[in-house]
């Protein structure tokens, strides 16, 4: 292992939304090295491991803090960042991966019962917009019509049911790991899946327009394939983790 990081120096990060009604890069750290360090423990399936990397304290079950560790890890090597390093792509990757595995083992959906069948949800989406995500990497708009993925795909992206492959730079990310762009102001804010039935704000001081995030109609079906892909996704994970322990 690599040796342990200075702290790196405060640096901005997406504000979180909050309850509608109700916040310089790091210096004298070698980049690559850290990028290569992201690989290697990715490789090894070590994920929780991968957000320790610069020393954070990112105890199981803290989403913010994890966050929090992902986008000052994210500053140091994404690909932008390192353009003579062969292996930032795969590094960025499995940064990526570790945030959203780590998290979506608190969010894994509950597993169907044999013969009992989930019933559609619904409800308003009065005040409700669909919200623009883009991809961690290059960001660029997640699911565009061009794309051709149904409305309701947007559903699956916000619960945290699924991941998806960007079309440009074929970065596999889910909403954890995502942008997520305020409809009013267009700041950067932090989401969570908690807050997709809810009306936010983005916590930017000058923007204190509330917003919901639009529900799709999804068959009965497809609800059941998306929540057995995403069982199936975290196990497979899991499988290939404790095969590398």
């Amino acid at each position: 292992p690599i040796a342990p990081f200075a702290p790196p120096c405060a640096a901005m990060a997406p504000r979180r939304a909050s309850a509608a009604g109700g916040a310089g890069g790091p210096a004298s750290i070698d980049a690559q090295a850290v990028a290569r360090e992201v690989l290697r423990r990715g490789e090894n399936g070590q994920y929780e491991a991968v957000l320790r990397v610069l020393g954070d304290d990112v105890a199981a079950g803290n989403g913010s803090a994890a966050r929090k560790a992902f986008l000052r890890i994210s500053m140091l090597i994404h690909p932008d960042k390192l353009p003579g390093f062969s292996d930032a792509t795969r590094a960025f990757q499995a940064l990526v991966t570790a945030l959203d595995l780590t998290q979506k083992k608190a969010l894994a959906p509950e597993p169907a019962v044999v013969g009992k069948t989930a019933p559609a949800l619904s409800r308003s989406s009065e005040g409700c917009v669909r919200t623009e995500v883009l991809c961690p990497r290059c960001k660029e708009p997640w699911g565009t019509r061009q794309e051709g993925n149904p409305d309701y795909f947007y559903n699956f992206m916000m619960q945290g049911l699924r991941s998806f492959t960007c079309s440009t730079c074929l970065t596999n990310f889910g909403c954890l790991t995502a942008i997520h762009k305020c409809p009013w102001c267009k700041d950067v804010f932090e989401y969570s899946p908690d807050q997709y039935h809810q009306k936010v704000t983005c916590g930017n001081a000058s923007c204190k327009k509330p917003f919901g995030f639009t529900m799709y109609h999804a068959s009965e079906n497809a609800l059941r394939q998306a929540r057995q892909q995403a069982q199936e996704e975290l196990a497979t994970r899991v499988r290939s983790i404790e095969a590398k322990s």
